[in-house]
């Protein structure tokens, strides 16, 4: 691909930020330098469904949002472009931030103004998969892991086909992965790179499940989350993330259908995302609570529990969120991971 657009900023912290747009029908011996719209140039978001419950979404796309200048952009090519056709490409100093492609959503085009700012947004392509069917095996080089060889068809090798499959994600960016999961039948061999295949006769191909399902089911199985953060495609047991206190050991490969050995690596999850969002610094320190199961027991009475949206106050001060309608109450947490408190 040819990079048409360049985008160059610093950020609070004076780190040296650079977007690429690549658009392959370009033919310029340069970039074409674009100016970012004050404080709220880049903001890139992981998106998720509207649950609290961690555990409801495996697969979490996300988008990069560009705030910049209309002055230097075709925008009539812009707001043409077909989906996963324009790549854009991040980088946060001399690293690999983020990867996907630009889509057409929310350009506008003024007839106003000669110069005026312009909201283009990016998909990393993991929430483009649903429709497109995965139809096809390619052979796809065995994984070592600890020193155990994997079959052709692990649940890995499919995940590299669909990233890699110009017909799906086409990215080349590499894997890692932190799960824990072993399988009874090969207890020495890892959960997702190991002896463990998919579709041996085919049955699932021929059903003409889409790519997204496949992805989904996947990390489903092993209790996974699958997402795209500093230049790798990721994937995280969250098992293992709340019982490790988010300080995990893993793998990664680079990308390539080629046979690889899997390097091993460990990560402190707790502390990796460190960037900016509209001018303020912030970072993650620590995991948030995903679930709180409330348990209402009465020894009397049924329906005993009344909503009080009203929010009133006893004569102490407590707020009273829930009030017992009669009887002796009881009201208690419980922790979907350690039991009741």
């Amino acid at each position: 691909m040819a990079i048409k657009y360049l985008l160059e900023y610093k950020d609070i912290t004076n780190t040296d930020w650079i977007v690429y747009i690549d658009i392959p029908s370009y033919s310029g011996e340069e970039p074409i330098k674009i100016l970012g719209v004050g404080k709220d140039v880049l903001s890139i978001d992981w998106l998720s469904q509207t649950s609290d419950d961690p555990h409801a979404q495996h697969v979490i796309p996300s988008t990069a949002k560009l705030q910049v200048y209309s002055q230097e952009l075709d925008l009539n090519e812009l707001m043409l472009t077909p989906d996963l056709t324009y790549r854009v490409t991040i980088y946060r100093g001399d690293s690999l931030f983020w990867q996907g492609w630009l889509t057409s959503d929310g350009i506008q085009k003024s007839r106003q103004s000669v110069n005026y700012p312009v909201t283009l947004t990016a998909t990393d392509g993991l929430d483009k998969l649903s429709g497109v069917i995965f139809d096809r095996w390619s052979n796809y080089g065995n994984i070592t892991v600890n020193g155990v060889v994997s079959e052709g068809r692990c649940p890995m090798n499919t995940l590299r086909l669909i990233i890699r499959s110009s017909n799906s994600l086409n990215s080349q960016l590499p894997i890692k992965w932190f799960n824990s999961n072993k399988s009874k039948q090969y207890p020495n061999a890892d959960g997702l790179a190991g002896k463990e295949e998919l579709d041996v006769r085919g049955d699932l191909t021929r059903m003409n499940k889409d790519c997204f399902w496949w992805v989904e089911n996947i990390v489903k199985s092993q209790y996974c989350w699958i997402y795209q953060y500093n230049g790798y495609w990721t994937i995280v047991n969250y098992n293992d993330f709340i019982n490790k206190d988010g300080v995990l050991s893993g793998y990664e490969i680079p990308s390539s259908p080629d046979a690889v050995t899997a390097t091993a690596i460990t990560e402190d999850l707790n502390t990796i995302i460190d960037t900016t969002i509209a001018n303020d610094g912030y970072y993650m320190v620590k995991k948030p609570l995903g679930r709180v199961d409330v348990i209402y027991n009465d020894t009397t009475f049924d329906n005993n529990v009344i909503p009080n949206p009203s929010f009133d106050v006893i004569s102490f001060g407590a707020p009273i969120y829930w009030q017992m309608k009669s009887g002796l109450g009881k009201i208690s947490s419980e922790d979907p991971i350690n039991g009741e408190y």
